[in-house]
């Protein structure tokens, strides 16, 4: 009886919203080796990419490399304005209305925020780590039991340092960006020990 419910649901889905959703809502379900999961996302990519070339008058490929100066950048926008809206699973380039993406509500200038400020005031004005907001910020999770480490001093040990690291790295050799998406977080076995 379950498969029958599982098979009527899917049919809804597949003649109410088509079949790039159904593809998109089993890809999002379904426990798959994540190299598998990311080439489904890849296809529903393009597969998007190429409707939205039909119904759009310049869609940006999805792949395509936009270069943006730092300096334009103001504003972050708040995880809460597309968190249930956006889902990674459903591929790139997708198109949420609303205005979310300009609303005082969810857009936070970057100028404001902890981790720039913190970072500022380490990099530009030679604070100690621990007297900089950064490290305030992340007291505070701590705080509230969020958090990759145990503890404020974990934290500088180990985070502000590879912070430090990429720093001097950027500032020597450039930026390079993060090919095939490889990047560890310094921390992470500590995390993963804690869950």
């Amino acid at each position: 009886m379950r498969i029958g419910k599982l098979a009527g649901r899917l049919i809804n889905i597949l003649q109410e919203e088509g079949l790039l959703a159904l593809v998109m809502r089993i890809a999002s379900n379904v426990s798959l080796p994540i190299s598998f999961k990311n080439k489904i996302t890849r296809l529903i990519t393009i597969v998007r990419y190429m409707a939205q070339r039909f119904t759009l008058n310049a869609p940006a490929h999805p792949y395509t490399i936009i270069l943006v100066n730092p300096e334009d950048i103001e504003n972050e926008i708040a995880q809460d304005a597309t968190q249930d809206k956006i889902r990674l699973a459903y591929g790139l380039g997708q198109i949420i209305d609303g205005d979310w993406d300009i609303s005082e509500i969810y857009c936070n200038p970057i100028s404001k925020l902890d981790t720039y400020i913190g970072l500022k005031q380490h990099f530009e004005e030679g604070y100690a780590w621990e007297d900089t907001d950064y490290v305030k910020d992340y007291k505070d999770l701590i705080s509230e039991k969020y958090g990759y480490y145990r503890s404020v001093d974990e934290f500088i040990r180990v985070r502000c340092a590879h912070v430090d690291s990429l720093y001097r790295k950027i500032r020597d050799e450039g930026y390079r960006a993060n090919k095939d998406g490889i990047h560890t977080v310094p921390g992470q076995e500590i995390y993963k020990s804690k869950n």
